[in-house]
């Protein structure tokens, strides 16, 4: 009877479980991409750079989003009312939840832009609020989904500076709770479609789907970063199958991955402009503007584009772009190669061989260390003393500790924001990082910069706009252009994706992972 028991027991589960069906097993959807380097400053709001850009917009959304052709989007923010030139008013979405479970409310705006994070001189964002957005007078809480900014000063472009990163909405609670800011950037708290799982520094960053995210849900599990420096580990680890994705990936590369089934390759030029920047304070011999003109002269940019990139780049008018529309100045005629002004400008400034240091990273970005071979010896043919110096990281570069002895340095420009203003104004302009840290200024731009900054009522803009790029470009130059930035990726044709621009985005719709 015991055993029949038993028997009848076994019975009924095997009966319950074929009624129940088998379960689907439902795998992990992961995404490994292998990067030359991740973000050092996880808050966007603090810092910019392409390692920081391509990971957080997906974990820290703004207000609005910019689309390819211009039209503003809502994000966090469901509408908007331009008062005037000076005034925009935001209502916030209802019932978003933060990555800590917090509802996003006017408070959360307050903080991401309050005292501690960007008000004050001093706070991590306040520079590069400053340079990015120019300063508030005022932002105010209407009611608890309503918020008001008031700049100290009119701008042309107010509405569409909110889809910079830089004021991407962090979640306000979570800020509050943690004893500083350094101690809140090491795990960042926002409102996106992926949440911040994990950081090592130097080694990799993952990001994990938010479930209770208010749009469409993230298509991806996980998403790690992976830091691989040196390009033939990336490609290799992608044939390999260790890697999904990678980046920085030059043409002589390409046949490589397209040879082997089931990889290829994808990416084009992006709306960034690769340049070099000339320290002429910190550098005795660029204060003289005839040799910064000769190192522009003597640059041939078509030669670099086509031998790193093999032609798949493309050189810019100048530091402008040509969706800038009726601002974009068709009739400006660039610096182009000359060697012979180049070799003529030196001999006026009474140039005797004196050293000039160039100062850059390993492929930062993409062909870096090429472009700075090439450089070198374009000027050595004009009687250019220039030495290529490699450096660690940017602390060795940019910062004002690192200035003694700094003469050119490599930079990018990009173009958020279809209007001169942002990518040449900001860039080079009073509160922009050059001004700001005393390496170039020059006071006719600035003056071109306030009406560059104004509404345009008479062409006003347009025309301040084209004395600049002469300026900057002809007469005091503080840097100059270089190409269109190429970002080339290579992946598994598992991975159906598209880049677009200096944002991986990996959010709903823009990737699907195909078994």
């Amino acid at each position: 009877m015991k055993k029949l028991l038993i028997l009848l027991a076994i019975l009924l589960i095997a009966v319950s479980a074929f009624a129940g069906g088998t379960k689907e097993v439902v795998s992990e959807k992961v995404l490994n991409v292998a990067v030359t380097d991740n973000a050092t400053v996880l808050d966007p709001g603090a810092y910019y750079s392409f390692n920081t850009q391509r990971v957080m917009r997906n974990v820290i959304e703004t207000l609005i989003e910019i689309a390819p052709d211009g039209t503003v989007l809502p994000l966090l923010a469901e509408s908007w009312e331009q008062i005037d030139d000076r005034t925009i008013e935001f209502k916030l979405r209802e019932g978003v939840v933060s990555h800590a479970g917090y509802l996003l409310d006017a408070d959360d705006v307050l903080v991401t832009f309050g005292p501690g994070r960007m008000a004050n001189p001093g706070d991590p964002g306040y520079d590069e609020l400053k340079q990015r957005v120019g300063s508030f007078e005022s932002v105010k809480k209407i009611d608890q989904y309503t918020v008001r900014f008031i700049k100290e000063s009119p701008d042309p472009v107010f509405l569409q500076r909110f889809n910079l990163n830089t004021t991407a909405i962090i979640c306000g609670d979570s800020y509050n709770k943690k004893n500083s800011w350094e101690e809140w950037m090491i795990k960042p708290i926002g409102f996106g479609a992926y949440y911040f799982d994990e950081y090592k520094a130097d080694e990799y960053i993952t990001i994990k789907k938010f479930d209770d995210y208010y749009g469409n849900k993230a298509p991806l599990d996980t998403i790690k970063y992976e830091v691989v420096p040196e390009m033939s580990p990336r490609v290799m680890g992608l044939l390999s199958g260790g890697y999904d994705i990678i980046l920085n990936i030059l043409p002589d590369q390409f046949s490589t991955i397209e040879s082997k089934k089931g990889f290829s390759v994808t990416g084009a030029p992006i709306n960034v402009i690769r340049v070099i920047i000339f320290d002429s304070v910190a550098s005795p011999v660029l204060k003289d503007p005839r040799i910064r003109l000769a190192l522009s002269y003597s640059i041939d940019r078509e030669l670099i584009n086509n031998t790193i990139f093999k032609g798949l780049s493309k050189i810019p008018n100048g530091l402008q772009q040509k969706n800038f529309g009726e601002m974009y100045i068709d009739e400006f005629k660039a610096v182009g190669f000359s060697p012979d002004k180049a070799k003529n400008l030196l001999k006026e400034a009474g140039y005797n061989g004196e050293e000039i240091s160039y100062r850059y990273l390993v492929d930062y970005y993409g062909g870096e260390v090429a472009t700075a071979q090439i450089l070198q010896q374009m000027w050595k043919d004009v009687g250019l003393n220039v030495k290529i110096d490699l450096k660690e990281n940017w602390d060795q570069i940019e910062t004002d500790a690192a200035a003694e002895g700094r003469a050119v340095i490599n930079w990018s420009a990009g173009a958020p924001i279809l209007d001169p203003l942002v990518q040449m104004g900001d860039f080079y302009g009073p509160n922009g990082w050059f001004q700001l840290h005393n390496m170039w200024k020059n006071d006719r731009f600035n003056e071109l910069f306030n009406i560059l900054n104004s509404s345009d009522k008479d062409g006003s803009r347009r025309k301040a706009f084209a004395e600049m790029l002469n300026l900057t470009e002809n007469i005091d130059p503080p840097g100059t252009y270089l190409y269109y930035i190429p970002q080339f990726f290579g992946k598994t044709d598992k991975i159906e994706w598209e880049p677009s621009g200096d944002f991986m985005d990996f959010r709903s719709g823009m990737i699907e992972i195909v078994e």
